[in-house]
């Protein structure tokens, strides 16, 4: 059993959910603008500090199992942002060897990132990423 404190550099793709086969439109410049009829991703600039208890099943600590909480900050996303948001992340962790790793990891959103109180826009996410331990 351990704990893991990181950090890291995020961009990704970020879309409304649909209801009722459309999606919900919040304005034009929040999340998405509508091309040909079709919803275009916005992107999410974000860098996240997660703290993670580690627990490791198998003797040789080749497989990592990771829960926690993670601190968001979103990076240039306009005054209709939130500066921060909160999430809790369950991961799942492979080392190669010594070095190289491999983690699986998904995030629930906890926090709303908007600040528009009609709209609730969370942070649910899956990550796959590769590091080398130090």
């Amino acid at each position: 059993m351990g704990v893991a404190l990181g950090a890291s550099y995020l961009v990704q793709g970020i879309k409304m959910s649909k209801k009722n086969g459309e999606y919900t439109q919040v304005n034009n410049d929040y999340i998405w603008t509508p091309v040909r009829g079709k919803a275009q991703e916005a992107k999410l600039k974000t860098i996240r500090i997660p703290l993670l208890i580690c627990l490791h099943p198998l003797e040789n600590d080749r497989l990592t199992l990771k829960a926690g909480c993670q601190a968001e900050i979103l990076i240039g996303m306009g005054d209709k942002y939130k500066k921060t948001s909160l999430g809790a992340p369950l991961a799942i962790a492979y080392c190669i060897d010594d070095r190289l790793q491999f983690d699986l990891r998904y995030n629930f959103g906890l926090t709303d990132i908007l600040k528009d109180e009609a709209t609730n826009v969370t942070r649910d996410c899956v990550v796959l990423s590769a590091g080398i331990r130090f």
